[in-house]
């Protein structure tokens, strides 16, 4: 994935995300106790639907889409924390 597309993609996908996949995601992973192995965490959208109590490695192998997981409580809604523990983790192609 270019620098760019990793800059934009969660402007691009804005729409999308509020028409439906934020709601696919809440669904996904309301359930989710423990500790979650997110493969392939993007950007870190998921970030807004984990269980408080969970505990999450992100790993990304794109080091562009990566550096977007530096900083997990950009993902958050404002007043929401970050689930039991965040760790992000880079991940071999």
């Amino acid at each position: 994935m270019s620098r760019f597309m990793a800059a934009i993609y969660d402007w691009f996908m804005r729409d999308t995300e509020q028409a439906c996949l934020a709601g696919w995601r809440a669904e996904l992973l309301a359930d989710l106790r423990g500790e979650v192995l997110d493969v392939g965490a993007g950007t870190g959208a998921n970030l807004a639907h984990y269980p408080a109590d969970v505990r999450v490695v992100l790993t990304e192998p794109d080091p562009h889409m990566r550096g977007k997981l530096a900083t997990p409580k950009a993902k958050l809604p404002a007043g929401a924390r970050v689930p039991g523990g965040v760790r992000v983790r880079p991940a071999a192609v």
